[in-house]
């Protein structure tokens, strides 16, 4: 679905779906696919990891890997 750079990527930057375009290896195919999911995901990990300082890259890995 997504490279290590890219979910790496991920974790710091969007917020929104025009900001997961700005993404290299995100473009309007997995965006359509899976951008509504990712924002999800990163507003869940949001609120219940408050502290700017936890790892937003592992709770991706591990819940892609999971899926």
């Amino acid at each position: 679905m997504f490279t290590v750079y890219s979910l790496h990527n991920l974790s710091k930057t969007p917020r929104t779906a025009e900001t997961m375009l700005t993404v290299s290896g995100v473009g309007k195919v997995k965006l359509k696919r899976y951008g509504r999911q990712f924002l999800r995901l990163i507003d869940r990990y949001t609120t219940d990891h408050p502290n700017p300082n936890s790892c937003l890259f592992t709770y991706f890995v591990a819940k892609t890997s999971s899926s």
